[in-house]
């Protein structure tokens, strides 16, 4: 499923589409009970999700260049 690296890689972890979809079933399926059971969180769960997902592609693109500079 992921690749923890070692093998000259770079560290970088390769996640299959199948992991991927897999997390995104599992949040999609919190947000359908909030939303059916009128608990309110589920704008709060998709915006958090969003927030994350921008956020450690961010910090990505910024700590990547760094790590191969100090190679």
């Amino acid at each position: 499923m992921a690749d923890a690296g070692g093998d000259g890689d770079g560290g970088v972890i390769a996640l299959s589409i199948t992991a991927v979809a897999l997390s995104s079933a599992a949040l999609l399926l919190n947000v359908a009970v909030s939303f059916h059971q009128r608990l309110g969180m589920h704008t709060q769960l998709l915006v958090a999700a969003v927030r994350m997902v921008v956020q450690l592609s961010l910090l990505g693109f910024i700590l990547v260049p760094i790590f191969r500079h100090n190679k």
